[in-house]
């Protein structure tokens, strides 16, 4: 709220200009201070923000854990920054309330969940506490979901293994490592983040063409929930009376726009002790396996980078 009284929403605001679904969340609000007499002139709240092109058929907010007075900063010795320092000695912004927003969307296919988040800058103890109360949070969603945010910390960071046991790193599944430049979304850092499951990543990159809007670029993930059914039938048009490599036209839905895939029969190939017909998907940045029975049935689907396998029962 400004200090005339009006009330601004600034979500809402966005996705009615863009044509977005928009929720927001938060548990925090500020003072606006005027700095010529340091008086109080207004309020906002510090939350997170979700905008989705398809229907929002649900939304929440998940507050996140706030340390005590008596809690450490940093362990005393480890070296970071206010190591030693008690919460209760340190300026209050340190320790603001932060929140997860928890949307349920659904473009036809199903629903999936979507969490966005912003963890602390400070304190890696507080900061895995956060990302506890969001890994305990999504054992709660049945389905695809997808958890997304700056997590202030890179991906192998200790605070955030909570959230690597039950979630696919999205850059890590299209073979980006850890230490990669080109997960650099802030400065020299790579804070930025989106996490998975029953997703499968079909590209990840850090949007640097956005160039100075943010202090952070933003993250473009292209996801499939619909991967197994979409190879099945690429096995069925191919021709096998002539093999050999061969192009097919394809529209990528999430992004409609129209692509061109390779396809190659392998020949023999057996996994699991089994015998199958093998099926090599190529694109530019993506190479899949596909095998299949001596029918042409797709049985198991591989993407050696990611070193995910999916296996019809």
């Amino acid at each position: 709220m400004t200090v005339d009284g009006v009330t601004t929403d600034m979500a809402g605001e966005l996705g009615r200009t863009v044509g977005l679904e928009s929720r927001y969340a938060s548990v925090h609000h500020l003072p606006v201070i005027e700095p010529e007499s340091g008086a109080a002139v207004g309020a906002y709240m510090w939350g997170n923000a979700i905008l989705s092109r398809v229907r929002i058929l649900s939304s929440r907010t998940i507050a996140l854990p706030v340390p005590a007075d008596e809690d450490l900063v940093e362990p005393d010795g480890s070296g970071r920054e206010l190591a030693g320092v008690r919460y209760r000695d340190v300026e209050p912004g340190m320790r603001e309330g932060r929140c997860a927003l928890a949307c349920t969307i659904d473009d036809g296919s199903g629903p999936v969940n979507v969490l966005s988040t912003h963890l602390t800058y400070i304190g890696s103890s507080q900061r895995r506490r956060q990302a506890e109360a969001i890994a305990e949070s999504v054992t709660t969603f049945d389905g695809p979901l997808v958890l997304l945010g700056d997590l202030n910390a890179s991906i192998h960071a200790g605070e955030l293994a909570p959230l690597r046991e039950s979630l696919t790193d999205a850059f890590l599944a299209i073979g980006v490592a850890p230490v990669d430049e080109r997960r650099i979304s802030c400065g020299d850092a790579a804070i930025d983040h989106v996490l998975v499951r029953g997703l499968t990543p079909v590209s990840c990159r850090v949007a640097t063409e956005a160039a100075d809007a943010s202090d952070h670029w933003p993250l473009v993930a292209v996801l499939d929930n619909n991967l197994y059914h979409q190879y099945a039938v690429l096995a069925r048009i191919y021709d096998w009376s002539k093999r050999g490599a061969q192009q097919l036209p394809v529209l990528i839905p999430q992004e409609l726009t129209p692509g061109t895939i390779t396809v190659e029969s392998t020949g023999s190939a057996s996994s699991g002790g089994k015998s199958y017909e093998g099926l090599r998907v190529t694109t530019s940045d993506l190479e899949i396996l596909l095998l299949l029975d001596s029918n042409h049935k797709l049985m198991r689907l591989e993407v050696p980078s990611a070193k995910v396998a999916v296996v019809r029962e």
